[in-house]
């Protein structure tokens, strides 16, 4: 009995090995590009930038969409739509990553970006033929991205604007921009944490 229980281990001891062995010395697929970056070679998650800053390149992105502008092109990036804890208002983050025919170097606003105007992105609830509006009155610095807030051509500007909570019970709600025609569907609406 005690023989048959250490051959039994060491069959077992002898299998490991092998499936440690064979795991070790895999061979690469034939059809693999030698010059192409493995994902292992990518940069990883939270990089700093050459201001010591960490990059947003590990932000969540749930939908992007590309708006055509006069002067150049917005790549329109929406990170979350968040219901807050208490149950009346809901956080939108969207990225605005411009790229502007302007002078090398120059910073924009949300503002300049769109011609000098406010930019209010709206949410729209088909289903129940909905929409909400960016929340305004006294204090709107409460309620979007500070005016002065910038970013230079092709990075981003991390945004934000809080809107009424849904009035429906909704698991997701459009996206929209109507001054540059961006429309983007199925934005789901996370509970709070």
């Amino acid at each position: 009995m005690i023989a048959r229980t250490h051959r039994a281990a060491a069959a077992g001891v002898a299998l490991s090995l092998a499936l440690l062995v064979t795991g070790c010395t895999a061979s690469q697929p034939d059809d693999a590009d030698p010059t192409t970056p493995s994902p292992e070679a990518s940069e990883p998650a939270g990089a700093e930038d050459e201001a010591g800053d960490e990059t947003s390149d590990d932000a969540p992105e749930l939908a992007t969409a590309t708006a055509t502008l006069e002067n150049g092109t917005v790549d329109v990036v929406v990170r979350s739509l968040e219901a807050d804890e208490n149950g009346t208002t809901m956080t939108l983050r969207v990225a605005f990553v411009p790229h502007l025919d302007g002078e090398e170097g120059a910073s924009y606003t949300l503002s300049e970006i769109n011609g000098f105007f406010f930019l209010h992105p709206v949410l729209l609830d088909r289903q129940n033929l909905k929409r909400y509006s960016v929340i305004t009155g006294e204090g709107t610095q409460d309620w979007l991205t500070n005016a002065d807030a910038e970013t230079t051509d092709g990075e981003p500007l991390e945004s934000w604007f809080v809107y009424a909570a849904p009035e429906d019970p909704i698991d997701t709600i459009t996206f929209t921009i109507d001054e540059w025609g961006v429309e983007i569907p199925d934005i789901p609406v996370e509970a709070a944490p």
